[in-house]
């Protein structure tokens, strides 16, 4: 089951961008500076903008108003915490967008480097949603995969939904009663390498290397899973129990650095009890397994994150991520 969701991810995102490469790309800004647009929801709109077409949403001071997709598109942002890790963009401004919604025709869209203020709907298959900042996720009605990966987030629910796999994701809500994941019982998904700091709740899903640091006794360790196979998992609390290679009661001072950026803190530590305890030996936590978490949800594109200009002398430093 692994490799098979590894090997279907890969060849999906990689057929994604490929169908994209050849497509328009087109620029998004709100704070006054020359672009094809000032608002996502004009290039939704837009006759001009086709399906397959990008869109590179940049980040300023602002948040972008809501916005409906009905075509296929790639949302491109600058990422997310900017100006907490190294080296990330030279305009540590996030793509903050209010609501986003994938509605039916949006069938093979990708949003990465995008934070959603509120929330994020996807009402269409196929969608992948890839190191992204988000507050609330709805996944409605959707007969085939979603890919939720490298993420950080507060909430994920799921309805009426099958196949999804969620991975490698920050679930940082822990407010003692709110749901950090809840797959219902006409959906299903393999949630694999994320770190859940709140409630979970399960149907039909397969659960791998995950870690919730929840202690019991606090509302945060709740875990209810019906027929859900779970295995290789670490709990602060009896969240996973003890058997098939999950952990309970583990001291998250065990497991975590718990220093650096906010999503830089859920790095394990040297010699944590995480590193090499996940299926087929590989570190449990967002930034283990096939797909490690990277920092600031920094597209995959170049970015340049490193701009001085004195007079007419201009240094530019770049890099892929």
């Amino acid at each position: 089951m692994k490799t098979t969701a590894k090997l279907f991810l890969t060849l999906f995102v990689c057929f994604s961008f490929s169908q994209f490469s050849f497509a328009t790309k087109w620029r998004i800004n709100n704070n006054s500076i020359q672009a094809n647009f000032t608002q996502l929801h004009q290039a939704a709109s837009s006759s001009n903008v086709l399906s397959g077409d990008t869109l590179y949403v940049e980040g300023t001071v602002f948040v972008y108003e809501d916005v409906n997709f009905y075509k296929r598109v790639v949302i491109i942002g600058n990422g997310y915490y900017l100006g907490e890790n190294d080296s990330t963009q030279a305009n540590v401004n996030a793509s903050r967008v209010n609501n986003i919604t994938f509605s039916n025709g949006s069938r093979g869209s990708v949003v990465t480097g995008m934070s959603v203020v509120n929330t994020l709907n996807i009402l269409d298959s196929s969608i992948v949603i890839k190191r992204n900042n988000l507050n609330n996720i709805g996944i409605n009605n959707c007969a085939n995969t979603v890919f939720i990966d490298n993420c950080i987030l507060m909430r994920l629910s799921c309805s009426n939904s099958m196949n999804s796999l969620i991975s490698n994701n920050l679930f940082i809500n822990a407010d003692g009663y709110t749901q950090n994941i809840t797959i219902s019982s006409n959906s299903s998904a393999t949630v694999m390498n994320n770190v859940f700091k709140g409630p979970q709740y399960y149907q039909n899903c397969i659960l791998r290397n995950n870690i919730a640091t929840g202690v019991n006794g606090t509302g945060n360790d709740g875990m209810a899973a019906v027929n859900t196979a779970m295995e290789h998992n670490i709990g602060a609390g009896t969240q996973y129990g003890s058997s098939n290679g999950n952990m309970e009661n583990v001291y998250m001072s065990m497991v975590f650095a718990n220093t650096g950026s906010t999503d830089g803190k859920f790095r394990l530590k040297t010699g944590s009890v995480a590193i090499g305890a996940g299926t087929g030996g590989v570190d449990c936590g967002a930034f283990g397994g096939d797909y490690p978490y990277v920092l600031s949800g920094l597209p995959e594109v170049p970015a340049i994150w490193y701009l001085n200009v004195v007079g007419t002398s201009v240094t530019v430093k770049a890099k892929s991520h």
